[in-house]
C-alpha cells in the first residue's frame, strides 16, 4: 500500500534536520529581537503619561461622529438596519450573533476601506484585525 501523503511529508521532515535547525535558528531570532524592542514595565497608578504610549495626532483626536453615532445604536437598531441590506440573513439568527458574549475575547478592531470595482460595486474590505483576549 502505498504511504499516504501525511506519511510521505513526515519522512520528508526526518530527512532535513537543517531545515529543523533554521526553523529553531528563526524562532530564537525572533525571540531575542522581540524582546530587544519590547522592554515591559509595570506603571503602577498615577504614574501613567499619555505622551510615552500614543504618537502625538492620537492624543488630540476624536470619535468620528458616524462611528460615534453607530455606537449609541442599540442590538435591536443595528439588526434593524443591517437586514434590509442583506434580505438572506436570518433575523434570530443575527440576534444570537450580536447578542453573543465571548467568555475570552475582550475586544477586537480593524482597518476598513471603502472600495470601487470596475463596475462601480461598493465594498467595504477588511484590511487589517486587531484583538485582545485574557
Amino acid at each position: 500500500m502505498p504511504p499516504t501523503s501525511s506519511a510521505m511529508m513526515a519522512n520528508q521532515r526526518t530527512e532535513c534536520p537543517d531545515e529543523k535547525e533554521a526553523a529553531e535558528a528563526a524562532k530564537r531570532a525572533s525571540a531575542a529581537a522581540n524582546k530587544a524592542l519590547f522592554k515591559y514595565r509595570a506603571v503602577r497608578p498615577g504614574a501613567f503619561r499619555t505622551e510615552n504610549h500614543f504618537y502625538p495626532r492620537v492624543i488630540n483626536s476624536q470619535i468620528h461622529p458616524t462611528v460615534r453615532f453607530f455606537m449609541g445604536l442599540s442590538q435591536e437598531r443595528i439588526v434593524e438596519r443591517y437586514l434590509p441590506r442583506h434580505p438572506k440573513v436570518d433575523r434570530e439568527v443575527l440576534m444570537e450573533v450580536v447578542k453573543y458574549r465571548s467568555e475570552h475575547f475582550h475586544w477586537a478592531g480593524c482597518d476598513l476601506m471603502h472600495t470601487v470595482n470596475g463596475a462601480g460595486e461598493k465594498k467595504m474590505v477588511l484590511i487589517e484585525t486587531n484583538s485582545s483576549s485574557d
